[in-house]
């Protein structure tokens, strides 16, 4: 959740070292990002390289995207909050 500077920023290094972390057996899936009036989510994975295009299309529903996570069925979930918002800490339990 959240894509301003810092969330960018991190998405941008996640892309650059996808290829790295790929040839080392991680799998990486950009399942959501969210900004603070709009989220796109795909249980496929988002494009690491047309997340700022593919977010500008969807509607914001935090609850919409900790539901999407939890019922991903992936024993292996990260939900990273790169905002000040306490509506979204407010989701970390459900999250843990």
């Amino acid at each position: 959740a959240g894509v301003g500077r810092v969330g960018a920023a991190f998405l941008d290094q996640l892309r650059e070292q996808s290829p790295t972390l790929h040839g080392r057996g991680v799998e990486l899936r950009l399942a959501g990002v969210a900004r603070s009036r709009v989220a796109a989510l795909r249980r496929g994975g988002l494009d690491l390289g047309r997340w700022r295009e593919e977010v500008g299309a969807g509607v914001h529903d935090l609850v919409q995207m900790v539901e999407s996570a939890l019922s991903s069925g992936h024993p292996h979930r990260i939900f990273v909050d790169c905002t000040a918002s306490p509506h979204v800490a407010d989701q970390y339990e459900r999250l843990l």
